[in-house]
Parts: C-alpha cells; structure tokens; sequence
C-alpha cells in the first residue's frame, strides 16, 4: 500500500482559542484521494499543567469515525512518560478514513473527561501522520470477481 507521511510541529500551527490550527498544509496529491490515516507518532510537552492523561482530537473529514459524544476523531490516547512529557499510551491501530485533500488540521487536547485542555500550557508538540492510500482500482476488481463467480 502506498504511503506518505505528514509531520506537524507547534512551529507552524497558530492557536484559535483552545486549538492548535495548521493551515496551508503541502499538497499530497493532484486528485482528491482515500485513504487511512492514522498518528505514527505524537509527543506533547507541558510548560506547567500535567494530566492524568491527555486524548489528542483532530478535525479529519472521515468515513468510518462515529462517536456517542464528539464528532472529531480521538486519534491517540497520550500518558506521562517523564517530566511533563506525554507519549502515546497505545500503538495507534486506529485508521481514519479521509481523503488527502486536507487544507487545514485542527487539533485539541482534552483529559480524560473530555474537557479541552489550554494549548497554551503546551510547551512542544510533534506529531507525525501516516497517509495510507487505498488501491480503489484493486478493491473495484476484486468486488467485480466476486461479482461474476456469484452469477
């Protein structure tokens, strides 16, 4: 499966209100095109406030996310690893279906009772994406076979 990667620093992401906002992100292909994506990575670093926990929430149009209380996708469940530093607590397994036409990604931070934690506090954060394209091409044929050995 083809694959790219998306890194995203505090660097280039500006704050609204209690989000982190990276906009202009870099063109990842000519088409608008599925695929899973899902964090490789993410490290938060608080100046001050340290959670118990941290769940990291984006905005990523998705087609298979559905939740009783939130829209945006829990992407990964970060712990303390050292000093104000959270990694995360899981491998992520969890793949978003999206599209790679992404103009911008909002991320917020929330603790375990979903309340939104101040960017503010957020010394550093870097996160890397991991875009995993779908071969509709090879799912189109492979439903077709199937179609025919069914007739």
């Amino acid at each position: 499966m083809e694959c790219k990667y998306l890194f995203l620093s505090v660097k280039q992401a500006d704050v609204v209100g209690n989000s982190l906002v990276w906009q202009n992100l870099p063109t990842l292909s000519e088409s608008r095109r599925q695929c899973y994506i899902t964090v490789a990575n993410v490290v938060v670093v608080f100046d001050s406030v340290t959670p118990s926990q941290v769940l990291v929430q984006m905005n990523l149009p998705t087609g298979n996310y559905y939740s009783s209380n939130n829209d945006e996708p829990i992407v990964s469940f970060l712990q303390p690893t050292a000093d104000k530093v959270y990694e995360p607590l899981y491998p992520s397994s969890v793949k978003i279906l999206s599209n790679d036409q992404l103009k911008n990604i909002e991320l917020k931070l929330l603790n375990t009772d979903y309340i939104e934690l101040d960017v503010n506090n957020v010394d550093s954060i870097n996160i890397m994406l991991k875009i995993e394209y779908i071969d509709t091409q090879k799912q189109v044929m492979s439903y077709l076979s199937t179609k025919t050995s069914i007739l």
